[in-house]
């Protein structure tokens, strides 16, 4: 929640705020307390741990979890892979554990479209052939399947939405705006659009052009 898409999203459902009450629960690894909306609730938790989820579920009313936490760099999930697996898949069972002991039984989880590889066509289609090529795509398949399963035992209706890519920021008053805020920026996106700015770098040398050529799309033009 208080990372990119958390954030962008809990504005997008300030509106309802007086029909539902938001929570975020963020330990800001990569998230920034900055990204928060005064008056929304917060605690600061991690995913991983069963006492942070309990005082969480005891503490609010809640019946439907959006699930937005992970580690997300592929590159570093191919060097890091216990990294992922702790964080990604270990934090999704324990909060699933938690969903079930205190009777949660609607989930929103954030996957991805790397749970799909090598796409063998274009568009890719919902039940198109799932072979990730990375321990992310691999942690992302792996927690969509825990949850057909966790569902069919318990009850705990998901929803996984496979983006990738995803870009843009959302207007805060008349000079801000709550966009990616990363160290190190990895999307194509933010990237192509730096090499379009003065002072911009060019990606040229990581084939970024040929994949652009692949999409049809001419930003040098």
């Amino acid at each position: 929640g208080a990372g990119y898409i958390g954030s962008n999203l809990v504005r997008a459902f300030l509106p309802l705020s007086d029909k539902y009450r938001i929570v975020i629960f963020d330990n800001l690894s990569t998230g920034h307390r900055a990204s928060i909306p005064e008056g929304v609730h917060f605690i600061n938790g991690d995913v991983r741990s069963p006492t942070d989820l309990d005082l969480l579920f005891e503490t609010f009313d809640v019946n439907t979890v959006i699930h937005l936490c992970a580690d997300s760099l592929v590159g570093e999930s191919c060097e890091k892979p216990l990294k992922y697996y702790d964080n990604n898949v270990i934090g999704a069972v324990r909060l699933l554990q938690a969903m079930v002991r205190h009777d949660v039984r609607r989930v929103v989880f954030s996957s991805t479209a790397a749970i799909f590889g090598q796409p063998e066509a274009i568009p890719i289609r919902e039940d198109d052939r799932k072979q990730p090529t990375n321990p992310y795509g691999a942690t992302k398949l792996a927690i969509e399947q825990m949850l057909r399963w966790v569902d069919e035992a318990h009850g705990v209706k998901f929803v996984a939405l496979r983006y990738f890519n995803a870009a843009g920021a959302t207007r805060v008053g008349d000079n801000d705006w709550v966009g990616e805020a990363h160290n190190h920026e990895t999307h194509l996106i933010p990237n192509v659009l730096r090499t379009l700015l003065p002072g911009g770098y060019s990606h040229a040398g990581f084939g970024l052009w040929r994949r652009l050529a692949d999409t049809g799309w001419d930003v040098r033009a």
